[in-house]
């Protein structure tokens, strides 16, 4: 999983050129969710609501969790074209 991180964070910063704040906070946000995909001992292939939801529950702030939501739903449809996954859309 960190090998598609950091090519999303190069995509996020080379094609789609995300000014500097918003390339760091997509850096942190989703360093944090593999983290905890990791501790859960759990896969990319393996993620659905229920993680998603257990990670977002650590963030008492909403607008928090809803800018970790939308980071973490982009990194997976940027995994579900890179590779042959489930379809993550339902997540």
């Amino acid at each position: 999983m960190q090998a598609l991180l950091e090519e999303f964070l190069q995509y996020q910063e080379i094609i789609k050129a995300s000014a500097e704040n918003t390339y760091k906070a997509y850096a942190n946000d989703l360093q944090q969710f593999s983290d905890f995909v990791s501790s859960e001992q759990s896969e990319l292939a393996k993620i659905d609501t229920l993680l998603i939801i257990k990670f977002l529950s650590q963030f008492a702030n909403k607008n928090t969790s809803n800018r970790k939501l939308s980071h973490v739903n982009n990194f997976l449809k940027f995994c579900q074209d890179k590779l042959d996954l489930k379809d993550l859309s339902k997540i």
